[in-house]
């Protein structure tokens, strides 16, 4: 019933609010004067004040509750003051079927002012079967309503769903790209490592070659001049010989230990060279070794990085998209329990609206009952 009321008050009465809830918006009785202004009940509603104070509350319920009284309204005036649901929705109810009548609330509020007994009876112009008609009809469009309420919320629940998926695919793919963008760069770098090596490598190995080559240079020019040293020594000794008249074919046995002595020390030299030689080439080889060992070690690091990089990219794919489920999930679990919430509360309004409804019917058979019979009283006296 509430539902069918705020939607009188909205679209017929048209208050200087647009009304929610008849708890929040009237629990301080100033729409109560709104109301009984817009139904030209009263003339001027600078006696209402719009504040939440309990002076004001008080000062606005008491001018409703007169007014009220003087409509011959039943309600109970100490639990409507104090803002009770069942209370307003009675008074409020009352003045829309007053309003439903197309009685005059000017002629009323005019004839408060008449002698007593003299009163004006409005008629009534509606019947009961015209009222359950109006009823119904405003429960079919709040019903058309609520529906659309619900379909606009389930479509919107379903787009943001959607919009949240294509983020999640739109992010993947970036992702894709990125890693394929920068396998193709890793690759290239290789490249150009690989070309940065090799130059170095040449260089290397000019270098030694140019090295061997002056180490080459220099043995051999100590060899000539070794050699001429000898020879110079020989001479000089053979013209020492001729000088002092010694016998050259006597000291014969001295020249083949000469030879003799020429002959090791070249070969000396040349041992020490090919010793040299030796220990450079072993040398070379294990620079060459520690240099492959350590270009391997340094593949062997560079790919368990990638496998380390890959891993880690496919645990963090596997974790994002395991909380992407369990997200849809969560948020699947939760539009369920809304809607079945959604559907309760609904049902326990309906079932509430029907007992409000019987009430308000009881109410009303009373009402014209006592009409009847007050102008049953009337007519006998007269």
């Amino acid at each position: 019933m509430s539902d069918i009321i705020i939607d009188w008050l909205n679209r017929e009465i048209q208050l200087s609010k647009h009304i929610y809830t008849i708890e929040d918006d009237f629990k301080n009785g100033f729409f109560f004067g709104e109301l009984l202004y817009k139904l030209n009940y009263i003339e001027d509603v600078s006696k209402y004040v719009k504040s939440k104070l309990p002076s004001a509350v008080a000062a606005n319920f008491k001018e409703t509750i007169t007014s009220l009284q003087e409509l011959k309204i039943r309600f109970d005036p100490e639990a409507f003051s104090k803002g009770k649901l069942e209370e307003m929705l009675k008074v409020l109810f009352s003045l829309k079927q007053f309003y439903d009548k197309g009685q005059d609330f000017r002629k009323i509020a005019l004839s408060k002012t008449k002698i007593p007994g003299k009163q004006t009876m409005t008629k009534i112009q509606k019947s009961p079967k015209s009222k359950q008609l109006y009823f119904d009809e405003k429960q079919k469009e709040h019903k058309a309503w609520v529906k659309n309420e619900h379909d606009k919320v389930m479509k919107k629940n379903e787009d943001t769903l959607q919009s949240m998926r294509q983020k999640e695919m739109d992010t993947m793919k970036q992702n894709k790209e990125f890693m394929k963008e920068w396998n193709k760069k890793g690759l290239q770098t290789f490249i150009v490592n690989q070309t940065r090596l090799n130059e170095i490598k040449k260089k290397e190995k000019e270098f030694r070659h140019s090295e061997l080559e002056k180490y080459r240079r220099k043995l051999k020019m100590l060899e000539d001049r070794g050699n001429i040293e000898q020879k110079e020594g020989i001479e000089d000794y053979m013209k020492n010989l001729e000088r002092l008249g010694i016998d050259i074919n006597a000291i014969t046995d001295q020249e083949n230990v000469v030879k003799k002595q020429e002959f090791s020390v070249y070969s000396t030299l040349e041992r020490i060279r090919e010793k040299k030689e030796l220990n450079e080439s072993a040398k070379k080889l294990k620079d060459q070794r520690l240099v492959k060992m350590k270009h391997e070690e340094e593949l062997k690091q560079k790919e368990m990085e990638n496998q380390q990089m890959m891993s880690n990219f496919l645990k963090n794919v596997s974790e994002r998209s395991q909380k992407f489920q369990e997200d849809a999930y969560n948020y699947y679990r939760k539009t369920q329990i809304k809607d079945f919430l959604l559907t309760q509360q609904h049902q326990s309004q309906m079932k509430n609206k029907k007992k409000l409804d019987d009430k308000m019917e009881i109410l009303y058979k009373e009402h014209l009952e006592l009409r009847k019979s007050n102008e049953s009283i009337k007519l006998e006296e007269i």
